[in-house]
């Protein structure tokens, strides 16, 4: 059986991720700075046991990923470690900066030449475009209007060149807002529900102006298993 290894599996989007792979039979390593050892809908996993959780901070405890990565010769790695929240990425964008970039480009070196590493599947946002009022194409510039973007546009052209120069094989997948069972109350729709359920006013920011697209989470998970497999 394969092994693949999910960098900041106790994400909402990770975790069930995680999930995702268990039902597709892979044993599957989730590596998360958070104590839990999450499953999105775990209840309903029978292969569970294949889910083998570390807790390590890319900050403080990188030679945790290496040893990891060196002893279990993943397959797949899947990124979607690093610092989110767009708002509170003006507070401390240093943070930003050495979770998304400086520690990331440490492991990314670390992973160059390892021959048994397929693909490293890097998910990133679409904030590296900015803001648009028309539907955007993997082609337009970047345009980042954040620390947060900014950060992620720097890891995603670093990855860029290394493939160019290195062939290292990185695939650069982005999605828009994804939604689904058991995300966070906090998120929008999830919030929307629960308001509208308890007939409580529901705050929007930018007067509600602003227009949003969002993907369910199984779509999400299926193309990102896609982008495993797609030779």
């Amino acid at each position: 059986m394969n092994k693949v290894l999910v960098l900041g599996s106790n994400s909402f989007a990770g975790s069930c991720l995680v999930d995702y792979l268990l039902s597709k039979n892979l044993i599957v390593y989730g590596i998360s700075r958070s104590n839990e050892r999450k499953i999105a809908k775990y209840k309903y996993n029978k292969n569970i046991k294949n889910f083998k959780f570390i807790k390590a901070d890319i900050n403080k405890n990188l030679n945790i990923f290496k040893k990891i990565i060196n002893k279990n010769k993943f397959k797949f790695i899947i990124d979607f470690l690093g610092q989110g929240m767009v708002a509170e990425s003006w507070e401390n964008p240093q943070d930003w900066i050495k979770t998304n970039i400086t520690s990331k480009v440490e492991l990314i070196n670390f992973l160059l030449n390892k021959k048994f590493l397929k693909k490293y599947l890097r998910i990133s946002t679409p904030e590296v475009y900015g803001s648009s009022s028309i539907k955007m194409k993997e082609n337009k510039s970047y345009n980042p209007s954040t620390p947060y973007a900014v950060t992620h546009m720097t890891i995603d052209k670093y990855l860029q060149i290394y493939h160019e120069q290195f062939n290292f094989p990185s695939v650069i997948l982005r999605f828009a807002n994804f939604y689904g069972e058991t995300q966070p109350l906090y998120r929008i729709i999830p919030k929307t529900i629960f308001a509208i359920k308890n007939k409580k006013k529901l705050p929007l920011h930018g007067n509600g102006k602003s227009l949003r697209s969002f993907i369910y989470i199984d779509d999400f998970c299926s193309a990102i298993y896609l982008a495993m497999n797609k030779s």
